[in-house]
């Protein structure tokens, strides 16, 4: 099973901006924007100042869990990327299955989470501004939103690969007489290239010959 070229450099590529826009938007003070205030998930600061911290939001449940999802988004999102730069480096087909599912559902739960976050803060920035007029644009929102869509890019290329890799036939290059039979992992094919003729215990029913083997290449099917 063979990592695509584009796919190695692609899913490396978007995961780490993904993560560095997330990550901006995490601890950029830009969620709210009023005036000269500017409201980050853990301060708010005015101009060079910085007003309270988060022990001022702690009785505010709701400012809680927006913490909450954007933390967990972000530890997903690094979880997934370290996940794709394994898989992407690995050599065991079973083991590199594993992760670029597991990266694929990092990347789609990160990207629920930030994206519930962002839609969230920016019904409050709108409602706000009925009220304020002048109210600045939330960079930490635009931050958050497009490395969030580019997770949900991330994810759909990690679930596409996934099942590639299913279908993708393994190739055992079998060059020494008596080595037997390859046994190729669950749902795989495998080819053999031998330049020996192909080594068979006992004939059994319907089982091929060695007569039948003489090819260079013979296709032993999962």
């Amino acid at each position: 099973m063979e990592v695509s070229g584009t796919f190695k450099v692609s899913s490396v590529v978007l995961g780490v901006i993904a993560f560095l826009l997330i990550v901006g938007g995490f601890v950029a003070p830009g969620w709210f924007v009023i005036r000269n205030v500017y409201v980050g998930l853990w301060y708010v600061t005015s101009g060079r100042e910085t007003l309270f911290s988060p022990d001022a939001l702690e009785s505010n449940h709701s400012w809680v869990e927006l913490q909450s999802e954007a933390t967990v988004s972000v530890i997903l999102g690094l979880v997934a990327l370290i996940c794709t730069v394994v898989y992407v480096s690995s050599r065991m087909p079973l083991f590199r299955r594993t992760l670029v599912m597991l990266a694929a559902w990092c990347y789609l739960i990160s990207a629920s989470l930030i994206g519930v976050a962002v839609i969230r803060c920016v019904s409050a920035n709108s409602d706000l501004s009925r009220f304020i007029m002048k109210t600045g644009t939330p960079f930490s929102l635009i931050l958050c939103g497009i490395g969030g869509a580019i997770e949900c890019i991330c994810a759909v290329m990690h679930f596409r690969e996934y099942c590639q890799s299913r279908d993708t036939p393994g190739v055992v290059h079998h060059t020494q007489p008596g080595q037997g039979y390859v046994y190729p992992p669950p749902g795989y094919s495998v080819t053999v290239h031998s330049t020996q003729m192909a080594q068979y215990p006992a004939p059994m029913e319907n089982q091929p010959t060695p007569a039948d083997c003489r090819d260079d290449k013979y296709l032993i099917q999962a």
